[in-house]
C-alpha cells in the first residue's frame, strides 16, 4: 500500500484521492496496534508525512491565488454598449405588457389524487385498513410514515389510552404490527440498514403494549418480558433519532429485566406460590366467585346424580328379583318359529317376553 501512495505521488494524483489513501494506510496501521514492526511503522509515518506535506502545499497555492485581486483596469470598460439592451424580437409582448394586454391561461381546479398523509390515530386502527389502503397507494411512502408517526407519537398515544379502552388499544397495536411487518419483510429484503429500522419499529409497538398491559395487570411486572437485552445490541442503525430511540428501548427492557430473576417464567406450567397464574388468581376476586360458583354447580350435579343412580339401583334391584323368582322355556313352535316363554313361579299363569306374548 505505501508503495502504490508513493506511485500516486510521483503521478500527482488528485487530492482526494491522495488524502483516501494516507488515511488508509493510517487505520491499518492503527488496527496492527504494538504489532507492528518499528520499520512499518517508520516506513508508514514517512509516507503518510509526505502525502501531508503535498496536500498543504497545494491548499496554500489556493489561497495564495485567492488572495490575489482581480485586475482593474477602468479605461477598457464599453459602458454604452454594455448598459444598452436590445429586444429586437419582443415589442409584441412588451407592448402587451405596459397596456396589460395578455391572455390569463385558463384556471383549473386542483384535485390531488394521492392517498391521504396519516396521523398515528389514522395508522393505529383496530383491523389496520388505513395502513393497508396506504401501502396499496404508495409502498415506501407508507412504510416510511408509519414508521415516523410511530417514533414521534407512540409515547404520547399510549399515555391518552384510558382503563376501558386498553383491550381495543392492543388490539390495534397486534394487528398494526403484524400488517407492517409482513410488508416490512418484503419492501426490506436484503437491506440489513432498513430492517433494523423495522425492527425498531416494531419494539416501539411492543413497548407500547407492554406498558398498557403492566398498567392493567401491574403484576406483570414481576416477570420477564421474555426479551433478551442482546437482540437490541445487533442492530445496523444509521440515524442519530434511531440511535437515541434504540437507547431509550434498551433503558425500558433493562429496566423490565431487573428483579425477575426470583420468578418463573410467566409462560411456565409450574403452579407454586411464584408462579403468575396462581398469583394472579388469589389476586382476582373475579376469579375466585367464579370458583365458588362452578364448586357449586359442580356440588349440584353430583348430588343429582347421586340421587339418579340411586333410583337406578333401586330399578335393578327389582329387576333381578324378578328375573329371580321367573322361570324361562325356549323353543320352536309348528310353524318353525323360536318363542321363549317367561312363568313366574309365585304365579300359575304363564308370563311371555316383554309384551307379555310368545316370542
Amino acid at each position: 500500500m505505501t508503495t502504490l501512495t508513493r506511485l500516486a505521488i510521483n503521478h500527482d494524483l488528485p487530492n482526494e484521492i491522495l488524502h483516501f489513501m494516507s488515511t488508509k494506510i493510517a487505520r491499518r496501521l492503527f488496527k496492527l496496534s504494538s504489532s507492528a514492526s518499528p520499520e512499518l511503522s517508520h516506513m508508514i509515518n514517512e509516507v503518510t508525512g509526505e502525502v501531508r506535506g503535498i496536500l498543504e502545499e497545494r491548499w496554500e497555492s489556493v489561497q495564495d491565488a485567492q488572495e490575489a485581486s482581480p485586475p482593474w483596469n477602468p479605461e477598457t470598460l464599453r459602458v454604452l454598449q454594455d448598459t444598452r439592451l436590445s429586444l429586437n424580437n419582443s415589442r409584441e409582448y412588451v407592448h402587451h405588457a405596459l397596456y396589460n394586454q395578455h391572455s390569463s391561461p385558463p384556471s383549473t381546479s386542483f384535485k390531488p389524487s394521492h392517498h391521504v398523509r396519516g396521523t398515528i390515530d389514522d395508522f393505529l386502527d383496530t383491523n389496520a385498513s388505513f395502513l393497508a389502503a396506504a401501502h396499496t397507494a404508495e409502498p415506501s411512502l407508507a412504510l416510511a410514515d408509519f414508521e415516523t408517526v410511530i417514533r414521534l407519537g407512540i409515547d404520547d398515544w399510549v399515555a391518552r389510552v384510558a382503563s376501558r379502552t386498553a383491550e381495543t388499544a392492543c388490539i390495534s397495536i397486534e394487528a398494526c404490527a403484524c400488517a407492517y411487518s409482513s410488508r416490512a419483510l418484503k419492501s426490506y429484503k436484503g437491506n440489513p440498514e432498513n430492517l433494523s429500522i423495522m425492527l425498531v419499529t416494531l419494539f416501539d409497538l411492543w413497548v407500547a403494549m407492554d406498558k398498557i398491559v403492566v398498567g392493567q395487570i401491574p403484576l406483570l411486572a414481576d416477570y420477564s418480558p421474555e426479551i433478551p437485552l442482546s437482540l437490541l445490541e445487533r442492530l445496523l442503525i444509521r440515524k442519530f433519532s434511531a440511535l437515541d430511540r434504540v437507547k431509550r428501548l434498551h433503558a425500558y427492557l433493562k429496566a423490565r429485566h431487573r428483579g425477575t430473576l426470583s420468578h418463573p417464567s410467566v409462560f411456565s406450567s409450574t403452579t407454586n406460590d411464584k408462579s403468575f397464574a396462581v398469583r394472579y388468581f388469589h389476586q382476582s376476586s373475579k376469579l375466585k366467585s367464579l370458583k365458588l360458583y362452578i364448586e357449586v354447580d359442580a356440588e349440584r350435579e353430583r348430588m343429582e346424580k347421586k340421587k339418579e343412580l340411586q333410583t337406578l339401583n333401586k330399578q335393578y334391584a327389582a329387576l333381578q328379583r324378578r328375573a329371580e323368582n321367573s322361570t324361562h322355556v325356549n323353543g320352536i313352535d309348528s310353524r318353525g318359529w323360536e318363542y321363549h316363554m317367561e312363568y313366574c313361579l309365585a304365579a300359575t299363569n304363564p308370563r311371555t317376553g316383554r309384551d307379555g306374548r310368545g316370542v
